[in-house]
């Protein structure tokens, strides 16, 4: 099955914000990856005294302009162009004009359906928001979502 979409800056930035509050699995793993992020100054700050409240602040700090970069990143490079991706027993494929690339369903992480849109989100934290708008209808929305489930389980 095959759907095509496309989406402005503001869908994406939207769609972010949408999926936190519909997938609190995503938003763990985008809170995960900012928190790991924080770290890094603390790991590379070469010290060897112990962790004080100072610390703390600064993993804070650090963790939450992680946050904010992963946003914007995702913002920014967010594809606009319009996407083709079908799903079917092997897995995702994706293609936006000369780009394409296959993803088997080993590397999807999870599925996240809601009213409007469904999130699709890789290991890697890579995601696919598709609008509601991409399906011919909600019986078109629940189709592919079906499949999507009973292909992941088979493969």
């Amino acid at each position: 099955m095959t759907v095509k979409y496309a989406l402005t800056r503001a869908e994406i930035f939207r769609a972010l914000f949408k999926s936190f509050k519909t997938s609190p699995k995503f938003l763990a793993m985008i809170i995960l990856f900012s928190i790991v992020l924080g770290f890094l100054p603390l790991l590379t700050g070469g010290s060897s005294r112990p962790l004080g409240f100072s610390d703390l602040r600064s993993l804070c700090a650090s963790s939450g302009v992680a946050f904010l970069f992963l946003i914007s990143w995702t913002v920014i490079r967010g594809k606009k162009d319009e996407r083709a991706l079908t799903i079917s027993t092997f897995g995702v494929s994706t293609q936006i004009g000369s780009q394409a690339a296959d993803i088997p369903w080993a590397s999807i992480a999870f599925i996240s359906p809601a009213k409007n849109h469904l999130l699709i989100v890789r290991k890697t934290g890579n995601a696919f928001f598709i609008p509601g708008r991409a399906f011919a209808d909600a019986a078109q929305q629940e189709r592919f979502v079906e499949l999507v489930e009973a292909w992941r389980r088979e493969g």
